[in-house]
């Protein structure tokens, strides 16, 4: 009897390790691979990841500590509403889901264009299963938006410009990021996320900025969008904002009354010149004058900074000390800190407060700030920590579905 139940306790012992080292040949995180990867040189943003490393490391995570039903129940709705035209464009290129997949914002035409790219077994090239998606260069593009015959030769063209570099290091919890031609590493682990930018040796450029209030971001835009060049062009000239945000309130007659600090940088002072004349062009009913607008009741004040900056702030009285602001020079790009229960901070809601509880962007964000334990930026690294209990990927998971439209 002895003798069976030590049979027994090594069967089960050899069985749990088998079972542990395929788990861990599946599973096992941080994996290091060397593959190639697809890179637009010319790109307003990158983003390259290996598909299969990334989901199964999330899945792990997800299936074995996290377990959040919410964000179960966010995948199975979109397992039940399939886009018919992209899993055709799947199925026909024969993707390889183990190779390496981009996501590029690449400037077109005084746009920009957003491109989806992953690596297929279908080597054939200029095939478009229709005006979104193209199989060439061994890879499937899908694009933002339906291309027109000639402006599917010019991305055929610049498809053929792109560098692809080989034996390039993917880590499921790592990956290389480029934001306005600068480099950055994104690093994610179970309760943060971190936005570190790399090569930097002597970072020459200031960025002029607000010193941080409340909830602050500070980073570089880049807004090429056709239906916003239509409605209010000089918007795309604004080439670096910083802000700072104390949350919003309603006035006794419903008005929203907005708490904040805005620092534009414009290409040029005309730049900035069009911006005020068409922003009031677009608002025509506020109460401009030379250098203050009047809204709901609210004044804000508008002071032009050396020859291309525009500083916009509520309560001038307090921001505006002898009509200076308070501000920082800063070798760090892009700057997030403060509290981002700020961005959903509303006082005097009343009944709009639940209503507003209804609209999925801003109970992602509430949710978001509220599972938030803090953001900081040091040593060119941004780190955002989420409480104890609070997955960072299943975060911007839940943050993102909220962002998209039904």
């Amino acid at each position: 009897m002895k003798r069976v139940t030590e049979l027994v306790k090594m069967s089960l012992l050899l069985g749990m390790a088998v079972s542990c080292f395929f788990v861990a040949r599946l599973l096992k995180t941080p994996i290091l691979e060397w593959q190639s990867s697809l890179q637009f040189t010319d790109a307003t943003f990158s983003y390259e990841a290996n598909p299969f490393q990334l989901l199964r490391t999330w899945l792990f995570e997800q299936q074995f500590q996290a377990q959040d039903t919410e964000v179960q129940s966010l995948l199975q709705k979109l397992q039940a509403k399939p886009d018919a035209a992209r899993e055709l464009a799947f199925e026909s290129a024969q993707v390889n889901w183990h190779e390496p997949a981009g996501m590029y914002l690449l400037p077109f035409n005084g746009q920009h264009l957003g491109i989806l790219a992953f690596s297929c077994e279908n080597k054939a090239n200029g095939i478009w299963l229709n005006n979104k998606h193209l199989i060439h260069f061994g890879h499937l593009f899908l694009f933002s938006r339906a291309l027109n015959p000639n402006e599917q030769a010019q991305v055929i063209k610049r498809i053929r410009l792109a560098r692809q570099i080989p034996y390039t290091p993917f880590k499921a919890r790592q990956q290389q990021l480029l934001i306005n031609r600068l480099h950055y590493q994104l690093n994610w682990e179970a309760h943060s996320v971190e936005l570190k930018r790399t090569f930097v040796v002597h970072p020459s450029k200031n960025y002029h900025q607000l010193k941080p209030n409340g909830f602050h971001i500070s980073c570089p835009l880049a807004i090429k969008d056709k239906l916003i060049d239509q409605q209010f062009p000089a918007l795309s000239e604004v080439n670096y904002l910083s802000m700072n945000y104390e949350g919003a309130r309603l006035n006794e007659e419903q008005e929203v009354q907005l708490s904040f600090e805005l620092l534009l940088d414009f290409s040029s002072s005309k730049a900035r010149a069009l911006f005020l004349s068409e922003f009031k062009s677009l608002q025509p009913n506020w109460n401009w004058q030379a250098n203050f607008v009047s809204v709901n009741r609210a004044v804000y004040a508008l002071k032009p900074v050396g020859k291309h900056q525009l500083y916009i702030c509520s309560h001038p009285k307090e921001h505006l000390q002898n009509g200076q602001f308070q501000a920082q020079q800063s070798k760090e790009p892009i700057v997030c800190a403060g509290d981002p229960k700020l961005l959903t901070k509303i006082e005097d809601a009343g009944w709009a407060g639940a209503i507003l509880e209804m609209i999925p962007i801003y109970q992602s964000l509430s949710d978001l700030s509220a599972h938030t334990a803090k953001i900081q930026t040091a040593d060119n690294c941004i780190r955002w920590e989420f409480k104890p209990h609070y997955f960072a990927a299943n975060e911007l998971i839940k943050l993102f579905s909220g962002m998209t439209p039904k």
